[in-house]
Parts: C-alpha cells; sequence; structure tokens
C-alpha cells in the first residue's frame, strides 16, 4: 500500500506548481518504510535540483 502511495508522490514531484511539487517530496520524507527509499532517490535527486528555491529546500531537509 505504501508503494502505490509513493508512486502517486512521485508523480506529484513533477507537478508544474512548485508547492505541489514540494509538498510531495515532504510527504514522502514522512513515510517511514525500509522497501521505498530505492524509488525516493531519483525524485530527490530530480527535485534537489528544482528550479524552484522552496522546492530545493523542502528536498534538502528531507534528505537530511
Amino acid at each position: 500500500l505504501a508503494i502505490l502511495a509513493v508512486n502517486t508522490f512521485v508523480k506529484d514531484t513533477q507537478d508544474p506548481n512548485p508547492l505541489i511539487r514540494a509538498l510531495a517530496v515532504r510527504t514522502m520524507g514522512c513515510i517511514r518504510v525500509n522497501k521505498i527509499t530505492e524509488y525516493l532517490c531519483d525524485p530527490l535527486q530530480r527535485t534537489l535540483a528544482d528550479e524552484d528555491p522552496y522546492v530545493r529546500k523542502t528536498a534538502a531537509i528531507c534528505v537530511a
């Protein structure tokens, strides 16, 4: 079930709205399931280099 939820959040990290992207990253960072760690790597790398500073900040906090 967690993997299905993460898939939705991964799609949201590509949304045109920066607030949606940041909230998706923040929500994925709060999910503490070991099996989803591999799904978080690509969206986190992409959002760490995002054009919007709020999305970058949120991704950095998620990594920390």
